[in-house]
């Protein structure tokens, strides 16, 4: 007697493949959202910033996939460059040195925690 072997896949394998789909699509096309909503919202924050507490001014720009932020001392010179990040929140920095951005309602006050407040000099350059 020969044993034949099928080589197509059984009920059970389908029935899996169909749950995984059913698992991994809704959940990657919720990552992918999630992604695009911080990309818009850094955009929302591109633009030069006046602080309140006289201390120099905040420039955001958003690049090819980076957003920038660049802090300048009152003289106009570059301080420090530092990338944005977006998880749950818009912020710059990793681990102790984190600095939370939050941008007001209206978009004309940006808060830096902790940090500095800023008023809106200019929107983004288009």
């Amino acid at each position: 007697m020969s044993s034949r072997v099928s080589w197509s896949p059984g009920v059970g394998f389908c029935l899996r493949l169909l749950l995984l789909l059913f698992l991994v699509l809704p959940t990657a096309g919720i990552l992918l959202w999630g992604r695009a909503e911080n990309r818009r919202r850094m955009k929302t924050m591109c633009g030069v910033w006046k602080p309140v507490l006289p201390r120099g001014s905040l420039r955001i720009e958003c690049g090819e996939g980076v957003c920038t932020a660049r802090f300048y001392s009152p003289d106009g010179v570059c301080l420090r460059q530092e990338k944005l990040h977006g998880d749950h929140s818009i912020h710059i920095g990793r681990g102790k040195g984190r600095t939370e951005l939050w941008l007001s309602a209206d978009g004309s006050a940006l808060l830096l925690i902790p940090g500095n407040a800023y008023r809106r000099v200019a929107p983004p350059d288009k």
